[in-house]
């Protein structure tokens, strides 16, 4: 009789109460389950580490800086020196867009898997190695007399400058407490911005002064030095040299150190199926697209030849002109990481980002 007289609102009502009491204990759990995590990281940062260690820390991150910085040279110093190889290479300035754009090529397809590989090798060893390539590519392009030995060089700069910003940020998070993470990453970006600026006005001075070959075999020469330094002196993480890990995911690392190659790389395709099937991963490779791409393409060539043709400015004009971009991206670099903590949001202070990149563009068309 009682059950009968049950009413189904009655029933409903008590649905969403264990569902709002399910939702809650899962909240409960995961707001734990983060405050352990924090509690385990600033337990890993108390830890009294030795002077070495520091030095160790200190001495990676200005290297590999310094290669990425490297890299931000190699990709914009086209659009400075373009006449002048045009003129060598005995073709026209249009022609050098496949010289500029054949970096990108071995560029993008290495992106995916560079990360990837920072979990599976030391990610340290990925930069030196890569830098390498980088640095003889360099070379080549200084020794080339055509434009195809040319693009063979250029394929090989982008081939080994492509797997260093991943396996950068990677050794940033395990040599470098977690809450600093965002600036540490912002302050890479801002010195590899500095490579940018000496690409434009230094270089467009060098350029006059000896010529567009022996701006390349400098830059060439410098990649391989430091790039045996970061092989030499310099790893991943600080585990292997002894060292305590500064994070509870680094220690999860260390004890997995003994896992077999192969398990590693079934890890390692298992990350890369994850990566490419989680659906708003695409929405990140719009937005890279869109903003990103048009920004290295006209830094890396059509931007100089645009001001000399279409404004008549001189070279060095034109590379003290391209040192805004540079600069525009030091600062975005160092203040883009503090407004995403001061407004919690990351989405958003990019949204906003690229609607003033869209706003400049009008205004100056």
């Amino acid at each position: 009789m009682n059950s009968a007289s049950v009413k189904p609102s009655d029933t409903n009502d008590s649905i969403r109460e264990e569902e709002i009491s399910s939702q809650n204990t899962s909240q409960n759990a995961n707001a734990a389950a983060n405050v352990d995590a924090n509690d385990d990281d600033d337990e890993y940062e108390k830890i009294k580490r030795p002077m070495s260690f520091h030095i160790r820390r200190i001495f990676g991150f200005i290297n590999y800086c310094i290669l990425y910085a490297l890299v931000f040279f190699q990709r914009t110093c086209p659009s400075i020196v373009s006449a002048d190889m045009a003129a060598d290479y005995k073709v026209a300035i249009k022609d050098l867009g496949v010289f500029s754009s054949i970096y990108f090529y071995p560029y993008a397809i290495v992106q995916p898997f560079a990360g990837l590989l920072a979990d599976v090798v030391d990610p340290a060893l990925v930069i030196g190695i890569c830098q390498l390539v980088a640095g003889l590519g360099a070379i080549i392009c200084g020794f080339s007399k055509s434009l195809s030995v040319g693009c063979v060089g250029r394929f090989l700069v982008g081939l080994g400058c492509g797997p260093t910003y991943v396996p950068l940020i990677r050794t940033i998070a395990n040599w470098f407490p977690l809450r600093l993470y965002a600036q540490m990453c912002g302050l890479a970006l801002a010195i590899g911005g500095v490579g940018g600026i000496i690409a434009q006005g230094p270089l467009s001075s060098f350029a006059q002064a000896v010529g567009w070959r022996w701006s390349f075999y400098g830059i060439g020469a410098l990649g391989i030095f430091f790039s045996l330094l970061q092989l030499i002196f310099v790893r991943g993480d600080p585990t292997t040299h002894g060292y305590e890990p500064v994070n509870k995911d680094l220690k999860k690392k260390a004890e997995d150190v003994d896992s077999s190659l192969k398990d590693k790389f079934k890890q390692l395709w298992s990350h890369f199926k994850q990566v490419v099937s989680y659906p708003w991963i695409w929405i990140v490779v719009v937005y890279s697209v869109f903003c990103s791409g048009p920004f290295f393409d006209i830094s890396g060539m059509w931007a100089g030849p645009f001001l000399t043709d279409c404004y008549g400015y001189s070279k060095t004009k034109v590379g003290n002109t391209l040192i805004a971009l540079s600069v525009g991206l030091i600062v975005g670099s160092l203040g883009v990481p503090p407004l995403s903590s001061l407004f919690k949001t990351r989405k958003w202070v990019l949204c906003a980002t690229a609607g003033i990149a869209t706003v400049a563009i009008g205004i100056k068309s």
